[in-house]
């Protein structure tokens, strides 16, 4: 892929300023055109470095080099990772849009995806089980309806819900807030490569770079701005998951959230969103979709009547979760016929099996 010297200009600023606000801003605002600023960049030395600093001009001049700019887009093409300046056919109208948008993105996977029709979905990192089940079960219908689901690939929601789109054969963007030669975090080794394989990593940040404290507030405003919507299905406060709720409301974007325990802290970001924007509360997946105008075509169901045992089982763990000992006393079955039972409700995804040998819906 050839690259226009405006391309490239964006390549060389990506890389010389690897952070996102005015700095860069007022720098591109000194010529009509990014590819005017690489020229003449010698002659805004005095201004610059007034400004910003004799470091900053100077990471300026070391990658002001069309040499050094090929070879890293030949690394990077080497790599697979194909690069999506804001000059670029493929680079997505709705960043455009951001008041600070990325001026370059860094992609692994389905660059296409980049254009689709996407919901972002955030949370906490340490997710309770309400959360993962509210996460899948909104996700799942996300997928149904013909979404992309777009995330940060953190620990908890994040990971959820790519893992439940992947697994539902559906298609997500993975948001990183890193360079794409690292994974973060690390745990998270092979979700990236199956997210590589079935949909999108993208990243504002040149190889090399690692992750700061700014990467992750810089990275939400991407996972906002790629969407139409932003469905936050469990987060507590202060939460990453708040600015990307903020980013979303500045954005002109749709928020959704889903309440929760009020003693549980990590509800407390969801029900403060909840009390502060009305609007916003969604208790099912067809909340979100309704707002969104989207209509899913009826399916036939062709499950199978359930037995009477099975309806009793159904019945108790609508209660709460249940320990297998406590099911087998209250349904009075065998050992075996509980087993095959509870097995054939996990493989339709009626049942689930926890930890401990705990079972609920």
């Amino acid at each position: 892929m050839s690259f226009t010297l405006e391309e490239k200009a964006y390549i060389w600023l990506s890389l010389a300023d690897r952070t996102v606000g005015k700095r860069r801003l007022n720098l591109m605002e000194l010529e009509d055109n990014v590819a005017l600023l690489f020229q003449n960049i010698e002659k805004h030395k005095e201004y610059i470095v007034g400004a910003h600093g004799e470091k900053y001009y100077s990471n300026l001049i070391e990658y002001h080099d069309i040499d050094l700019i090929d070879k890293f887009i030949g690394d990077n093409s080497r790599l697979g990772i194909q690069i999506v300046t804001i000059a670029s056919e493929e680079y997505p109208d709705k960043l455009r849009e951001l008041y600070l948008p990325p001026i370059v993105l860094y992609c692994l996977g389905d660059v296409s995806l980049l254009k689709a029709d996407c919901i972002g979905v955030v949370g906490t990192r340490n997710m309770s089980r309400y959360g993962l089940d509210v996460t899948e079960n909104f996700c799942k219908s996300f997928v149904d309806a013909g979404l992309t689901v777009v995330s940060g690939l953190a620990r908890g929601v994040d990971s959820t819900a790519h893992r439940t789109v992947l697994a539902s054969s559906g298609k997500t963007i993975a948001v990183s807030p890193c360079g794409l030669d690292k994974i973060y975090p690390s745990e998270n080794k092979d979700l990236f490569a199956r997210i590589v394989d079935k949909g999108l990593v993208v990243t504002e940040y040149p190889l090399g770079t690692g992750v700061k404290q700014y990467t992750f507030t810089e990275r939400n405003r991407i996972i906002s701005g790629l969407s139409r919507a932003v469905f936050i299905s469990e987060a507590g406060v202060p939460s990453g998951s708040l600015i990307t709720a903020n980013n979303a409301i500045e954005q002109g974007r749709d928020l959704f959230v889903v309440p929760g325990n009020i003693y549980n802290k990590q509800s407390a970001g969801c029900n403060k969103l909840i009390k502060e924007l009305q609007g916003t509360m969604v208790t099912e997946p067809n909340d979100v979709l309704s707002a969104l105008n989207i209509k899913l075509d009826a399916k036939e169901t062709t499950n199978e009547q359930l037995t009477i045992e099975e309806a009793m089982i159904i019945n108790l763990l609508d209660k709460g979760d249940l320990h297998f000992e406590q099911i087998l006393s209250a349904c009075k079955l065998q050992v075996n016929e509980l087993n095959t039972i509870l097995l054939k409700l996990e493989l339709v995804g009626i049942v689930k099996r926890l930890p401990g040998n705990f079972f609920g819906l």
